[in-house]
């Protein structure tokens, strides 16, 4: 929990490669882990954080960020139960 008594969703994430990562893999693990455990990112702050090559990334995802990625997730999720129903 922070300071206010919410909870904290905290992402870290190591890279050992030289090429540049972007911040959307970990906004995807949020949305992924608010979908699995059924919480609303309203209702978490959360904190992603990127180490590589000596430096630290640090993003603070918004609802306006995660649910619609969490919305993409369930959607191409329900078209892929639909098209393994099919092919039964």
């Amino acid at each position: 929990k922070n300071s206010d008594g919410r909870f904290v969703l905290r992402i870290h994430d190591l890279k050992t490669g030289k090429k540049p990562v972007r911040m959307e893999q970990l906004e995807c693990y949020a949305a992924l882990f608010c979908l699995e455990y059924d919480v609303n990112p309203i209702d978490i702050d959360i904190e992603l954080r990127i180490y590589q090559n000596d430096k630290v990334q640090i993003h603070n995802p918004t609802v306006e960020d995660i649910a619609p990625i969490m919305d993409k997730i369930v959607h191409f999720n329900d078209i892929m139960l639909k098209i393994d129903n099919e092919e039964v």
